[in-house]
Protein backbone atom coordinates (compact mmCIF):
# COMPACT_ATOMS: atom_id res chain seq x y z
CA UNK A 1 0.00 0.00 0.00
CA UNK A 2 1.20 3.48 -0.74
CA UNK A 3 0.73 6.51 1.45
CA UNK A 4 -2.44 7.51 -0.40
CA UNK A 5 -4.22 4.25 0.37
CA UNK A 6 -2.92 3.38 3.85
CA UNK A 7 -5.66 3.91 6.47
CA UNK A 8 -5.07 6.64 9.04
CA UNK A 9 -6.67 7.51 12.39
CA UNK A 10 -9.67 9.79 12.06
CA UNK A 11 -9.08 13.21 13.59
CA UNK A 12 -11.73 14.87 15.72
CA UNK A 13 -12.06 17.55 13.05
CA UNK A 14 -13.03 14.86 10.54
CA UNK A 15 -15.79 13.35 12.69
CA UNK A 16 -18.66 15.19 11.04
CA UNK A 17 -17.51 14.31 7.52
CA UNK A 18 -17.01 10.67 8.51
CA UNK A 19 -20.46 10.54 10.13
CA UNK A 20 -22.15 12.01 7.08
CA UNK A 21 -20.32 9.48 4.90
CA UNK A 22 -21.60 6.60 7.03
CA UNK A 23 -25.06 8.13 7.03
CA UNK A 24 -25.13 8.00 3.23
CA UNK A 25 -23.59 4.53 3.11
CA UNK A 26 -26.18 3.06 5.49
CA UNK A 27 -29.24 5.10 4.51
CA UNK A 28 -30.92 2.06 2.96
CA UNK A 29 -29.36 -0.65 5.12
CA UNK A 30 -31.90 -3.22 6.40
CA UNK A 31 -31.25 -2.23 10.02
CA UNK A 32 -31.78 1.46 9.33
CA UNK A 33 -34.90 0.69 7.28
CA UNK A 34 -36.14 -1.37 10.21
CA UNK A 35 -35.56 1.61 12.50
CA UNK A 36 -37.13 4.18 10.17
CA UNK A 37 -39.32 3.05 7.28
CA UNK A 38 -39.63 6.57 5.86
CA UNK A 39 -36.62 7.30 3.57
CA UNK A 40 -36.78 11.02 4.36
CA UNK A 41 -36.47 10.25 8.06
CA UNK A 42 -33.54 7.92 7.44
CA UNK A 43 -31.64 10.52 5.45
CA UNK A 44 -32.17 12.92 8.34
CA UNK A 45 -31.49 10.74 11.36
CA UNK A 46 -29.08 8.01 10.22
CA UNK A 47 -26.19 10.53 9.97
CA UNK A 48 -27.03 11.62 13.53
CA UNK A 49 -26.87 8.01 14.70
CA UNK A 50 -23.55 7.56 12.93
CA UNK A 51 -22.23 10.74 14.53
CA UNK A 52 -22.90 9.10 17.89
CA UNK A 53 -21.10 5.89 16.81
CA UNK A 54 -18.06 7.81 15.54
CA UNK A 55 -17.80 9.97 18.64
CA UNK A 56 -18.22 6.97 20.92
CA UNK A 57 -15.47 5.05 19.17
CA UNK A 58 -13.19 8.08 19.22
CA UNK A 59 -13.62 8.07 23.01
CA UNK A 60 -13.38 4.36 23.69
CA UNK A 61 -11.83 2.76 20.63
CA UNK A 62 -10.41 3.54 17.22
CA UNK A 63 -11.81 5.14 14.11
CA UNK A 64 -9.79 4.69 10.94
CA UNK A 65 -10.33 6.23 7.55
CA UNK A 66 -8.58 7.02 4.28
CA UNK A 67 -6.70 10.27 3.63
CA UNK A 68 -9.69 11.48 1.57
CA UNK A 69 -12.24 10.22 4.17
CA UNK A 70 -14.14 8.07 1.69
CA UNK A 71 -14.29 5.02 3.95
CA UNK A 72 -14.58 4.61 7.73
CA UNK A 73 -14.06 1.73 10.18
CA UNK A 74 -15.15 2.06 13.82
CA UNK A 75 -13.55 -0.39 16.26
CA UNK A 76 -13.96 -1.12 19.96
CA UNK A 77 -11.07 -2.94 21.68
CA UNK A 78 -11.26 -5.66 24.31
CA UNK A 79 -13.08 -4.51 27.41
CA UNK A 80 -14.78 -1.59 25.66
CA UNK A 81 -17.56 -3.34 23.77
CA UNK A 82 -19.97 -2.89 26.70
CA UNK A 83 -21.62 0.52 26.70
CA UNK A 84 -20.41 3.27 29.03
CA UNK A 85 -23.71 4.98 29.78
CA UNK A 86 -22.14 8.31 30.61
CA UNK A 87 -20.48 8.28 27.21
CA UNK A 88 -23.78 7.50 25.52
CA UNK A 89 -25.03 10.83 26.77
CA UNK A 90 -21.81 12.74 26.06
CA UNK A 91 -21.63 11.53 22.49
CA UNK A 92 -25.13 12.61 21.52
CA UNK A 93 -27.36 9.54 21.73
CA UNK A 94 -29.98 10.96 24.08
CA UNK A 95 -31.78 13.33 21.65
CA UNK A 96 -32.03 10.78 18.83
CA UNK A 97 -34.87 8.61 20.25
CA UNK A 98 -37.00 11.68 20.95
CA UNK A 99 -36.38 13.25 17.56
CA UNK A 100 -36.86 10.07 15.55
CA UNK A 101 -39.77 8.73 17.62
CA UNK A 102 -39.67 6.65 20.78
CA UNK A 103 -41.64 3.80 19.22
CA UNK A 104 -39.21 3.66 16.33
CA UNK A 105 -36.22 3.67 18.63
CA UNK A 106 -37.72 0.95 20.85
CA UNK A 107 -37.36 -1.44 17.90
CA UNK A 108 -33.75 -0.39 17.44
CA UNK A 109 -33.05 -0.90 21.14
CA UNK A 110 -34.67 -4.35 21.08
CA UNK A 111 -32.45 -5.40 18.19
CA UNK A 112 -29.36 -4.04 19.92
CA UNK A 113 -30.12 -6.16 22.99
CA UNK A 114 -30.80 -9.18 20.78
CA UNK A 115 -27.49 -8.83 18.93
CA UNK A 116 -25.65 -8.20 22.18
CA UNK A 117 -26.82 -11.59 23.44
CA UNK A 118 -25.50 -13.24 20.27
CA UNK A 119 -22.11 -11.55 20.68
CA UNK A 120 -21.87 -12.63 24.31
CA UNK A 121 -22.37 -16.24 23.27
CA UNK A 122 -19.96 -16.00 20.34
CA UNK A 123 -17.19 -14.08 22.12
CA UNK A 124 -17.41 -14.49 25.90
CA UNK A 125 -13.74 -13.53 26.33
CA UNK A 126 -11.59 -10.59 25.20
CA UNK A 127 -12.16 -9.63 21.58
CA UNK A 128 -12.20 -6.74 19.13
CA UNK A 129 -15.59 -5.53 17.91
CA UNK A 130 -15.95 -4.00 14.47
CA UNK A 131 -18.99 -1.82 15.06
CA UNK A 132 -19.26 -0.13 11.67
CA UNK A 133 -17.46 -0.35 8.34
CA UNK A 134 -18.72 1.81 5.49
CA UNK A 135 -17.61 3.31 2.20
CA UNK A 136 -19.05 6.43 0.61
CA UNK A 137 -21.49 5.84 -2.26
CA UNK A 138 -19.57 6.43 -5.47
CA UNK A 139 -16.41 4.88 -4.02
CA UNK A 140 -17.79 1.42 -3.30
CA UNK A 141 -16.33 -1.53 -5.15
CA UNK A 142 -12.84 0.01 -5.29
CA UNK A 143 -11.31 -2.02 -2.45
CA UNK A 144 -11.51 0.74 0.15
CA UNK A 145 -13.52 -1.33 2.63
CA UNK A 146 -11.17 -4.27 2.17
CA UNK A 147 -8.13 -2.09 2.88
CA UNK A 148 -9.68 -0.68 6.03
CA UNK A 149 -10.67 -4.15 7.20
CA UNK A 150 -7.30 -5.71 6.41
CA UNK A 151 -5.47 -2.89 8.19
CA UNK A 152 -7.54 -3.28 11.34
CA UNK A 153 -7.21 -7.05 11.35
CA UNK A 154 -3.42 -6.74 11.33
CA UNK A 155 -3.72 -5.10 14.74
CA UNK A 156 -6.16 -7.76 15.95
CA UNK A 157 -3.85 -10.56 14.80
CA UNK A 158 -0.84 -8.94 16.48
CA UNK A 159 -2.73 -9.32 19.77
CA UNK A 160 -3.83 -12.88 18.94
CA UNK A 161 -7.45 -12.11 19.68
CA UNK A 162 -10.74 -12.98 17.99
CA UNK A 163 -12.84 -10.35 16.25
CA UNK A 164 -16.61 -10.02 16.05
CA UNK A 165 -19.08 -8.08 13.92
CA UNK A 166 -22.83 -7.95 13.23
CA UNK A 167 -24.39 -8.09 9.78
CA UNK A 168 -27.96 -7.20 8.82
CA UNK A 169 -27.40 -7.16 5.07
CA UNK A 170 -26.68 -10.67 3.76
CA UNK A 171 -24.88 -9.21 0.74
CA UNK A 172 -22.02 -8.21 3.05
CA UNK A 173 -21.43 -11.71 4.41
CA UNK A 174 -19.16 -12.93 1.55
CA UNK A 175 -16.81 -9.95 2.01
CA UNK A 176 -16.21 -10.80 5.64
CA UNK A 177 -15.89 -14.49 4.90
CA UNK A 178 -12.97 -13.68 2.58
CA UNK A 179 -11.20 -12.27 5.64
CA UNK A 180 -11.76 -15.34 7.78
CA UNK A 181 -15.04 -14.46 9.51
CA UNK A 182 -17.57 -17.22 9.97
CA UNK A 183 -21.28 -16.95 10.69
CA UNK A 184 -21.63 -18.27 14.22
CA UNK A 185 -25.31 -17.53 14.68
CA UNK A 186 -28.19 -16.40 12.50
CA UNK A 187 -31.24 -15.00 14.19
CA UNK A 188 -34.47 -13.12 13.71
CA UNK A 189 -35.53 -10.50 16.19
CA UNK A 190 -38.59 -11.98 17.96
CA UNK A 191 -41.78 -10.44 16.67
CA UNK A 192 -40.14 -8.80 13.65
CA UNK A 193 -38.83 -9.73 10.23
CA UNK A 194 -35.33 -8.30 10.67
CA UNK A 195 -32.64 -10.96 10.31
CA UNK A 196 -29.15 -10.67 11.75
CA UNK A 197 -25.94 -12.62 11.45
CA UNK A 198 -23.23 -12.73 14.09
CA UNK A 199 -19.78 -13.28 12.58
CA UNK A 200 -16.61 -14.24 14.42
CA UNK A 201 -13.04 -14.40 13.23
CA UNK A 202 -11.03 -16.75 15.39
CA UNK A 203 -7.59 -16.04 16.81
CA UNK A 204 -4.94 -16.03 14.09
Amino acid sequence: MNDQSTPIPLSISGAVKASDLLGRAFADDPLMSFWLSDPSQRHKYVPQMMRFVVRYCLLHGLVETTPEINGVACWLPPGEAEYHYGSLLRTGLLPIPFRSGLRNYARMYANDAFMHSIRQRACPGPHWYLWVLGVAPGFQGQGIGSRLLSYGLERVDAQHLPCYLDVNNPRNIPLYQKFGFEVVEEGQLPGYSLRSWGMRRSTQ
